[in-house]
């Protein structure tokens, strides 16, 4: 009989046991994930500022996008007032291929009088992604010929052109010089589409070659202390700290019906000079748009959402010095209904491809430059403004 109360009793226990265990996790999916929605004051849109410090939920924290009508939508925020902006000046830096030449080289157009010059270009490789060190004493950039891709070094004026990786690889994007000219941080892919995050690998490198890996992804664009990075997974974006390798998800959107966002085929990440604005755009099948946040602290990590630009044409970009104006590859998009195999379908092109140059405060077209006559505007990229 005592043997028989003593089972009786454990039955019960696990029952108790197993009821507080499902109760638990039934509790914890409950809370998760953490949702902020954007929110309508009067006739003003104000976006959350999202701080994961000591929040438990951090890996599942979300801005959620309400559905948008327009091609565009700009939340005003206290720092951007639509006050007149400086005047534009500067070298805008691109990569770009001659109508009469399979090569790409990097080209360099005057913001006032819209004249171009070349940079480095070279008929038996290509050059593309130029990047200036923070002091602009140096340049890092991509050859590729050939055997492949490796990234490069040079004096600010394009001479003294040295070659940091040993080994060739098929590509390699957005290297970039730090921590006092001494190392560079570039990704580099096995695959034809780089821009694709997921098939990215991100390295650190000194100047003879010597790598380091640190994470799989794309798009490192470093903090201003150069202690963390922000980069891109199909998820979202990521902070990694250079120093502890350790890695979170800072910036995760999802549309009205809860559905990833920064999930697409191309995903690419843009970070302004003084480190305050980021823009991220993507291209998925049909669709493109262009997310733009301010980053209002490092340390603990926070953003604002700033805009969001439904235009299939965006996709590179580079800010100007003063982070009040971003120059992009732009196009016109003109809907069309073709025939295929007797079956009517919709079908859109961009046209009017450009270089266009947006403010940063109420993403307005403020000037345009037509390169068509002279280059293949669908392999342009935008690298650098200065």
């Amino acid at each position: 009989m005592e043997n028989k109360k003593i089972v009786i009793f454990i039955i019960l226990a696990l029952i108790v046991v197993s009821i507080i265990f499902v109760a638990f996790f039934n509790k914890n999916d409950s809370e998760s994930p953490l949702i902020q929605e954007t929110e309508n004051v009067g006739d003003i849109i104000v976006p959350p500022i999202t701080d994961y410090e000591g929040d438990e939920n951090w890996s599942e924290a979300i801005t959620k996008i309400k559905d948008i009508d327009s091609d565009k939508e700009v939340y005003f925020t206290e720092s951007c007032k639509a006050e007149p902006l400086s005047n534009l000046s500067g070298t805008i830096y691109l990569s770009l291929v001659p109508q009469n030449s399979d090569k790409m080289g990097i080209y360099g157009i005057d913001v006032d009088t819209g004249a171009i010059s070349d940079f480095l270009v070279d008929d038996s490789k290509s050059y593309y992604g130029i990047n200036f060190s923070n002091d602009g004493s140096m340049i890092s950039f991509v050859s590729k010929d050939e055997n492949g891709s490796s990234v490069m070094i040079a004096s600010a004026n394009g001479k003294n052109i040295r070659r940091v990786t040993k080994e060739s690889s098929d590509h390699i994007i957005n290297p970039q010089i730090y921590d006092n000219n001494s190392k560079v941080l570039f990704s580099r892919s096995e695959y034809p589409a780089p821009n694709i995050p997921e098939s990215s690998k991100i390295y650190s490198s000194d100047l003879n070659g010597n790598e380091v890996f640190l994470t799989e992804g794309n798009n490192p664009l470093l903090s201003p202390d150069e202690k963390k990075m922000l980069f891109m997974k199909v998820a979202g974006i990521y902070l990694f700290d250079m120093e502890t390798l350790e890695q979170k998800r800072v910036i995760e959107l999802r549309d009205a019906e809860g559905e990833i966002i920064f999930n697409k085929l191309m995903s690419k990440a843009r970070i302004s000079q003084d480190k305050s604005k980021l823009i991220v755009s993507y291209a998925g099948p049909g669709e493109n748009s262009l997310y733009s946040f301010e980053i209002i602290s490092w340390s603990p990590f926070q953003y604002r959402l700033k805009a969001v630009v439904n235009q299939p044409s965006f996709f590179w970009e580079a800010f100007s010095p003063d982070s009040n104006y971003v120059a992009v590859q732009a196009g016109d998009i003109v809907f069309s209904d073709r025939l295929l195999d007797g079956k009517k379908f919709s079908y859109f092109e961009s046209q009017n491809t450009r270089l266009a140059i947006f403010d940063t405060c109420n993403f307005d077209e403020i000037k345009s430059f037509d390169l068509e006559k002279e280059f293949n505007l669908i392999d342009m990229f935008v690298d650098f403004w200065r």
